[in-house]
């Protein structure tokens, strides 16, 4: 081991004479000497020119003991790391990896936003569906300009303690006017679609390499080789066209043959005539892509023309003041339509509305409350005229607003377990108590004769003329289902 970095030194230190100021350098390496090269170079490059340290999948990895070693290290270091050329790579989004993942939200064609149901994460959303992720809207630490609130789906929204909105009032209005923003449960989130940005930063970790160990057609045929994609990446974070790569150790010929590809200049050099001859039969014999060059005049000096891809961020968003004019013109259209739809809202009649309900409660009957959607909401329960959204019950998150024998305007009815929550009564009769018995069971004291478990598995009624009620539901839900069966006044006492 001694000898082998002692001869590594020699070579490091000439490389770095060879190296132009701008220039990179980069040591395959596995993970058993790892530590000893960074040691190395640090004391040839210095330790403030480490770059960073690239792990990447290889093509073989059984080992003799413990887990496979899959893993080979790119030691990256510059001779001046300021002054050294650095290209940020993307690589693609894949939906595979991110729909359902990190993008757990769809819109559907019709405007409906909601998360993915339990078949959309195999089978994938629909065709015509738009698939976001709700990111945060606020940063850390309070500020003056930032303590704002916003108004969404009829509430208003102040910013949490110790922090402030990412844009000021002005840039709130815009992300609302633009449907950027929605309500994740009670928290205001900005709307982040996939296709926003379709691609990432390359970050040190790549695990796309190991694949058969090659990119495209080509194969393995040496051990030490390396993948044409790893040092391809390496070429082209580093160097621009027309710049001269340098490669001591020839092997087969790969560096040479990614530097033609990419067309960058290049040198290699080896100790085996066996190597310098396959490698020349490999670059006499290679066929190569031609790319676009951005000018033509100039040659690969001049660059290629390479793929773009849109970037539409909060701050694009926030701060595009040609948005205003285009909601400008489109606002007064909405405002018709809407008052259109008031006016249409004020000739139904509460039989209507009853219909519509019963409608929603058969659905969540017959298919369960979580098998209910905002577009179920949105098509049987009817604002109230003026735009406003149907009330529902008091504690009541994502159920069914009202039910059979309630009036337009909802019963507001406790549903916290902890007590009971006294309003005006309409006189004796419109008392309904539900007492404990020993077995467990509530049983409502009024003549409607219902008794229901504590567990909430089923309700059984005595009077023939009592009207259905739900088989299975919870207790609370039952007990407020009983009230609106039993009561006839708008207000009700509750004991327990």
């Amino acid at each position: 081991m001694h000898s082998y970095l002692i001869y590594l030194r020699d070579r490091l230190i000439l490389c770095r004479e060879l190296l132009a100021d701008t220039g990179s350098i980069f040591v395959q390496i596995g993970d058993e000497n790892l530590h000893h090269i960074i040691e190395l170079m640090d004391e040839v490059f210095g330790e403030e020119n480490r770059c960073s340290i690239i792990a990447f999948k290889k093509m073989s990895g059984l080992g003799t003991f413990g887990v496979g070693n899959v893993l080979d290290f790119l030691v990256w270091y510059a001779k001046s790391k300021d002054k050294t050329k650095i290209h940020e790579l993307k690589e693609p989004k894949l939906e595979a990896e991110h729909v359902g993942v990190f993008y757990d939200h769809v819109e559907l064609s019709n405007g409906e936003r909601r998360r993915f149901l339990r078949t959309e994460f195999q089978s994938g959303p629909a065709p015509d569906a738009k698939v976001f992720q709700g990111s945060v809207l606020y940063s850390e630490g309070s500020t003056q300009t930032g303590q704002l609130e916003i108004e969404l789906e009829g509430q208003r929204f102040a910013v949490p303690r110790n922090a402030h909105w990412k844009t000021n009032s002005t840039g709130l209005q815009r992300l609302l006017a633009a449907g950027r923003v929605f309500l994740k449960g009670n928290t205001p989130r900005y709307v982040r679609y996939l296709d926003d940005y379709l691609c990432y930063p390359l970050t040190n970790v790549w695990t796309d390499t190991g694949f058969g160990g090659f990119v495209g057609d080509q194969s393995k045929i040496y051990v030490v080789q390396t993948s044409s994609l790893v040092i391809a990446r390496c070429l082209l974070m580093t160097t621009d066209p027309g710049d001269l790569v340098l490669d001591p150790t020839c092997g087969s010929g790969t560096t040479a043959y990614v530097a033609e590809q990419w067309r960058r200049r290049w040198i290699t050099i080896d100790t085996s005539r066996v190597a310098l001859a396959l490698a020349r039969q490999r670059l006499l014999t290679a066929r190569f892509d031609y790319y676009k060059l951005k000018d033509e005049a100039r040659g690969v000096a001049g660059g290629f023309v390479c793929k773009t891809v849109p970037h539409i961020t909060l701050r694009s968003i926030a701060q595009n003041v040609a948005l205003d004019a285009i909601f400008a013109k489109h606002q007064p259209v909405l405002d018709e339509k809407l008052k259109a739809l008031n006016d249409a809202l004020r000739l139904v009649t509460p039989e209507l509305r009853q219909r519509l309900r019963a409608k929603l409660l058969e659905k969540e009957k017959r298919k369960g409350k979580k098998a209910l959607t905002d577009a179920d909401r949105r098509r049987w329960l009817l604002p109230a005229a003026g735009g406003a959204s149907p009330s529902p019950l008091h504690g009541e998150r994502a159920g069914v607003r009202g039910g059979p024998g309630t009036n337009d305007e909802p019963l507001t009815l406790p549903l916290s377990p902890k007590g009971a929550r006294e309003a005006p009564s309409a006189g004796a009769s419109g008392k309904c108590r539900l007492i404990p018995t020993r077995t467990g069971r509530r049983r409502c004291r009024r003549r409607c004769g219902r008794i229901g478990l504590r567990g909430g598995r089923r309700w059984t009624r005595s009077t023939p003329a009592s009207p259905p009620m739900p088989s299975r539901t919870s207790w609370w839900t039952s007990r407020r289902s009983c009230a609106a069966w039993c009561v006839s006044a708008a207000r009700s006492r509750w004991k327990r």
